[in-house]
């Protein structure tokens, strides 16, 4: 079973774990924003996706559905497959304009509180990667600010959400990434994600955006999607 708690880092993983991520050959990571209250959707691409995963981003504006994922693997019995399946083995998220600053939940029966931080800093596979929901960075207005702090960071990348729009472009030295809505798309957009891999020996990674489709199982399909 995954440790469900917070490293002093606001990852939530182990030391070992997030330590190993920044030193892997390659990394499977999935990215997800503002699900909004959508827990079942949110929950579903775990259960579909979430063991093939090295890492899992959320960008903000969900986080109560993300902690109340956390809650439910938490309290499945030692013995149960279900948290192995569901969540990898480190999970970077942070605080949206619509979140909470802490949420508390249920770890072995005592109360646990998970802080939402504004922003996260994390490596993996040796890149530096920088992630916010954006509404501190004026993304609705343009990624100007984003990239003068990614430039100061010297960041490979930088995640954000936000505009419920995917988006992916690279400014000067940093490739900038909206997987989008998995809940409340805009812009013609179908709810979306993004799943990533990321090699230590090439700089670039390769992204792809997919639609997220419930099929008539009542489960999510991910569909190749251009943008």
């Amino acid at each position: 079973m995954p440790v469900l708690r917070q490293d002093e880092s606001y990852l939530i993983g182990t030391a070992q774990a997030i330590k190993a991520l920044e030193k892997k050959d390659k990394a499977y990571v999935l990215v997800i924003s503002d699900s909004h209250g959508d827990y079942d959707r949110f929950y579903a691409l775990l259960e579909a996706y979430g063991s093939k995963l090295d890492a899992l981003i959320f960008c903000g504006d969900g986080s109560f559905d993300l902690v109340g994922i956390i809650e439910a693997m938490a309290n499945e019995s030692p013995d149960s497959p279900l948290p192995d399946k569901i969540l990898p083995p480190v999970i970077a998220f942070v605080r949206g304009n619509g979140d909470a600053e802490s949420y508390s939940y249920t770890y072995k029966g005592k109360n646990e509180v998970i802080i939402a931080p504004q922003a996260q800093n994390l490596t993996i596979c040796g890149k530096k990667i920088f992630v916010a929901h954006g509404h501190k960075y004026s993304v609705d207005f343009g990624l100007d600010y984003a990239v003068e702090i990614a430039e100061k960071l010297g960041l490979d990348y930088f995640f954000y959400g936000h505009t419920h729009i995917p988006r992916e472009k690279k400014l000067k030295n940093t490739w900038f990434i909206n997987p989008g809505s998995c809940s409340r798309p805009r812009g013609g957009f179908p709810p979306t994600c993004a799943l990533l891999k990321l090699y230590k020996d090439e700089k670039e990674a390769a992204c792809h955006f997919y639609e997220i489709k419930e099929n008539r199982f009542g489960n999510v399909d991910l569909k190749p999607m251009k943008i």
